[in-house]
């Protein structure tokens, strides 16, 4: 189990809300835009590893990024 920081957003991701899939993705899964300025297609919630790229997160999760 992974570790975030209090301030990761990817911490804070939640399960997508729509009901329905819109690329053969389960429910439940976002379908992200692309980024830059990624968000879910099917609920426009924003990409949470996206916001911590752009916060400069240092949280362990990104280590590979």
């Amino acid at each position: 189990m992974m570790i975030h920081i209090p301030t990761c957003h990817v911490d804070h991701a939640q399960p997508c809300p729509a009901q329905f899939s819109l690329h053969g993705e389960p429910v439940g899964d976002h379908w992200w835009s692309g980024w830059p300025g990624a968000w879910c297609a099917k609920c426009g919630t924003d990409d949470p590893a996206e916001l911590c790229l752009a916060d400069r997160c240092v949280c362990p999760c990104h280590e590979d990024t």
